[in-house]
């Protein structure tokens, strides 16, 4: 878990976390406090509604501490590594679609993950709440976020998302005779193949497009 969010929180990330730790930076850009505090908090929600979600399902019979980890680590691996120590195919609707969410996310710019990065979820999230305070300013750590990269940032998950639908609409037409027997499953199981093959050709508009 440690080597997962180490490779996905990015290089730029890693590199001011050691300059602030040897005390050679006084302070952590915006960049990657919001990169910090979205992994934190993407980790910590993706693992407390993964074990409620299973709780009486795939980690019924495994004591407290296999539990968190188990929710832990399916947390963590979603967004960047897709490694699993439970069997994905027992998993309950509600739990995969959380880990399809996660996946969608990714990880952060400059790492070694896809998606549409943390700090674009993390934009969007923050421009949600501003509008529904009134405020036509998306404001973070007293500084104002430019227009340019909050509409850069909306593009950037619309087309993804666009990319996802479509191709997700492509193998549900070209598989509907083999998932007639069981729509269900087949539904759910052409949207959690998809990922995010499209996806990690963007990255964030904090940083430059990846070719």
């Amino acid at each position: 878990m440690g080597l997962i969010v180490h490779g996905g929180i990015g290089f730029i990330v890693q590199y001011e976390v050691l300059r602030w730790l040897r005390r050679k930076q006084r302070r952590l850009s915006i960049h990657t406090r919001i990169v910090l505090i979205t992994t934190a908090i993407l980790i910590a929600t993706g693992a407390f509604l993964f074990y409620l979600f299973e709780r009486n399902y795939i980690v019924k019979e495994v004591s407290p501490f296999t539990k968190f980890l188990i929710s832990l680590f399916q947390s963590v691996t979603p967004r960047t590594a897709g490694f699993n120590t439970v069997d994905i195919g027992l998993l309950t609707n509600a739990t995969i679609l959380l880990l399809i969410i996660l996946m969608f996310i990714g990880a952060s710019p400059g790492s070694t993950g896809g998606g549409i990065k943390t700090t674009s979820a993390a934009i969007l999230s923050l421009v949600i709440w501003s509008r529904l305070k009134g405020n036509e300013d998306v404001n973070v750590f007293k500084r104002t976020i430019p227009r340019e990269i909050i509409g850069r940032t909306i593009l950037i998950i619309l087309a993804s998302a666009f990319s996802v639908a479509f191709i997700w609409s492509v193998l549900l037409v070209a598989g509907a005779e083999t998932c007639r027997s069981s729509r269900a499953v087949g539904f759910l199981s052409n949207i959690f193949s998809i990922r995010s093959l499209l996806l990690e050709r963007w990255d964030s508009p904090w940083g430059s497009r990846r070719s």
